[in-house]
Formats: C-alpha cells, sequence, structure tokens
C-alpha cells in the first residue's frame, strides 16, 4: 500500500508509527508486530493527538495518553471509555 504523499508503509518498521496524509485527510499509519494500520491520528473524545498512545496486545488497541479510552488498532472500535 502506498499512501498518497506518505511513501511506502514498508518504510515504517514494526514499532513505528507515521502521520500522513491521504487526500486531504490525517491518517496515522502504525506498524505494530509487522502488521500495518491506518488510522485517525486524533482522540475521537477531545480531537488530541493519539501518535505517542501505548499500543497493547489486546486487540490490538491504542490507547489515548490523555484520557485512557482505548481503540483497536483494525477497525476504531472503542473497547474502553
Amino acid at each position: 500500500m502506498a499512501g498518497d504523499k506518505g511513501g511506502n508503509v514498508n518504510e515504517i518498521p514494526p514499532g513505528e508509527r507515521k502521520i500522513t496524509k491521504v487526500g486531504d485527510q490525517d491518517v496515522m499509519v502504525v506498524n505494530h508486530k509487522g502488521t500495518v494500520y491506518a488510522l485517525s491520528p486524533k482522540c475521537p473524545h477531545l480531537g488530541l493527538p493519539m501518535k505517542t498512545g501505548e499500543i497493547s496486545d489486546d486487540g490490538p488497541c491504542i490507547k489515548c495518553k490523555f484520557h485512557g479510552s482505548k481503540f483497536k488498532l483494525d477497525d476504531g472500535k472503542c473497547v474502553e471509555w
């Protein structure tokens, strides 16, 4: 998969994240243990940045560092509010 302006996902090593643009949308691309996910770089709660959120294997999920909500990487579903 190549991003609109973000390059090739193979450029993102496991454990890394990158914010890129797809069309006019910002997208956070996450490589978690060799699986690549694309999601919003902002928490849906207050629009705060998710780039530094903790990623866990349960789901896998990303946790908002500001208020603790957890979202699945594969579909963005909130699993803990």
